[in-house]
């Protein structure tokens, strides 16, 4: 079956792109709100800081995730987004917001979509064969940065015209669409399991079976470089905001490089199946890797011409929207179907868990470290990165992505 008349996925596939849509209009507006309130780097990186917190925490929502019906975690969380954004509009209206309120609401906010982003990952080895797995998840990432790019590029261009309450407001009504979208669209098929009493002892097994599943020695191989990445993610991202001011015109400009970093996932997602046959996982993984590197670094010496930077940003996230594409599927076909949402939370959550300590620390180097000296070492975080994963012995036991199965797991360790 083709996936445009896969009704299941077309629901999936909707959802998240009128939902990240909302939710790259939120990062933004956030973003700029503390630098306009806060005026000053550290507070940028506390707001960073809030943003990746959520998603340390992911872990424990797995099990939850893996015995209940996901159209009922999708309508709620929604909702309680609507709360959040219809608050912050209210507040701003009435001239009554502050740094403080806007922190707070960074959290909530994230806190809500990190239980809605691994049911992508949990769902679609469900409603699609196994040999789509690719092309799917290429779609979802070109849905998730299609959103994004035209979100965030029109709200960094929106936020110089307008007041950032009107920006708050459209993330109100950006977030009804894909409420009212659920309660339209049937999708009773896409249930987990039947949800039951609430099992302590069983949710604690489960748990552990997560965290259990990343000890493999290949999924170690895969996971930990991406901590120290993450990291080093964390902070470019906190100090962007500054790269626009450096390089460009502030809001305007910082939109155009979120938009630019999206443009090239995008491509990157899209192109990706033509790649992923021909390559061995470590091959694809060495080469993006390395060439992503090499565009963060390049920014340094283009940072003279504000559109010299944004073409830098938008083939270094070329080379990511493919890799993510791959990794994605590996974590995918790696674990069993059974145990999906607690090992899709648990990698979450182990990649993630050096990304608040990052934002901190961006907000504290901004301060004296200026944005392109920390973009250049972020690339050559990269450029390592690809180097290691292309001589791991684990890695390199691995096919084309296409052919990786669960028996490759246990099939790589001593």
């Amino acid at each position: 079956m083709k996936l445009y008349r896969n009704r299941n996925f077309v629901v999936l596939f909707s959802d998240r792109l009128f939902t990240n849509f909302a939710e790259g209009i939120f990062y933004i507006a956030a973003m700029w709100s503390a630098v306009s309130l806060g005026k000053s780097a550290i507070y940028v990186g506390i707001a960073g800081f809030l943003f990746t917190l959520p998603e340390v925490l992911s872990v424990f929502w797995g099990p939850v995730i893996d015995s209940t019906n996901p159209k009922r975690i999708l309508i709620t969380s929604n909702l309680l987004q609507l709360c959040v954004f219809g608050g912050l509009s209210v507040l701003f209206w009435v001239k009554l917001v502050n740094l403080w309120i806007v922190l707070s609401a960074i959290f909530v906010s994230s806190l809500i979509s990190e239980f809605t982003y691994p049911l992508e990952d949990v769902l679609l080895p469900k409603i699609v064969s196994e040999n789509q797995l690719v092309t799917a998840n290429s779609w979802m990432a070109i849905s998730h940065k299609g959103a994004e790019l035209l979100s965030k590029g029109l709200t960094g261009i929106l936020i110089s015209a307008f007041s950032l309450s009107v920006m708050y407001q459209l993330d109100f009504v950006a977030f009804m669409i894909p409420l009212f979208y659920l309660y339209l669209i049937k999708v009773e098929s896409l249930r987990v399991s039947a949800p039951g009493k609430f099992d302590w002892n069983g949710y604690k097994q489960e748990f552990m079976e997560g965290v259990r599943f990343l000890r493999l020695p290949l999924m170690m191989w895969l996971v930990v470089p991406l901590i120290f990445l993450n990291f080093l993610l964390s902070i470019v991202l906190v100090n962007l905001p500054f790269l626009a001011l450096q390089v460009g015109h502030g809001a305007s400009s910082y939109g155009l490089m979120l938009a630019a970093l999206a443009v090239g996932y995008l491509i990157g997602a899209a192109v990706v199946n033509r790649l992923s046959n021909k390559f061995t996982v470590s091959k694809i993984m060495a080469l993006c890797f390395v060439l992503s590197g090499l565009s963060w670094a390049s920014v340094i010496f283009a940072r003279h011409n504000e559109w010299f930077v944004y073409a830098c940003l938008l083939l270094s996230d070329l080379f990511i929207g493919a890799l993510n594409v791959v990794f994605t599927v590996l974590f995918q076909t790696l674990p069993s179907e059974e145990m999906m949402g607690r090992v899709s939370t648990a990698i979450g959550s182990f990649v993630t868990v050096a990304m608040p300590l990052g934002a901190l620390v961006g907000g504290v180097v901004g301060v004296s470290v200026s944005a392109t000296t920390i973009t250049t070492f972020f690339g050559l975080g990269l450029v390592t990165t690809g180097i290691l994963y292309l001589f791991s012995k684990q890695i390199k036991k691995l096919p084309p992505v296409d052919h990786v199965n669960s028996d490759f797991l246990y099939q790589s360790q001593p």
